[in-house]
């Protein structure tokens, strides 16, 4: 049974009680199974991108990273499958949010871990004029930039 339902610009995802996740796109005729996804607790879903949290604490990322929001230097390529996010491995994540181009992570420890857009201050580290992609953690009394990459460009 579905215990819970998350929705990108264009797409629908179903979290089974058995910590399976399933995908309605454009042009499907029934719900598809994503087979790399197993015993997921948490889903969430931005503008074109989503996550998966395991029960294992694992991070899962899929769809469009340009902005970085996929916890890996940012792609033009979006990406189909769903892929381990590395960075946030170690890190006792327990729960995850997306945004439209950011995504959220918090730690068993309280810590909260951001990536993806820059622009208009969503990782809460200061605005500055060249769009970045941060990794950003909180931990209950300031934010500190744990790493960026540079997108080269002006807004």
């Amino acid at each position: 049974t579905c215990c819970a339902l998350r929705c990108t610009a264009s797409a629908a995802f179903a979290l089974s009680d058995a910590g399976e996740v399933h995908l309605w796109a454009p042009g499907a005729l029934s719900w598809e199974r994503l087979p790399l996804l197993v015993d997921v607790e948490v889903i969430a879903c931005g503008e074109a991108h989503s996550l998966a949290l395991t029960r294992d604490g694992d991070v899962f990322a899929w769809g469009r990273g340009a902005d970085g929001q996929l916890g890996r230097p940012p792609q033009e390529e979006a990406t189909a499958a769903p892929h381990r996010v590395e960075a946030l491995q170690g890190q006792g994540v327990v729960d995850l949010a997306c945004g439209a181009a950011h995504s959220a992570f918090v730690t068993a420890g309280g810590a909260l871990l951001t990536d993806g857009l820059h622009r208009r201050g969503e990782q809460h580290v200061g605005v500055d004029l060249l769009p970045r992609v941060f990794l950003a953690r909180f931990d209950g009394a300031s934010w500190s930039t744990v790493g960026n990459f540079d997108l080269g460009k002006d807004p």
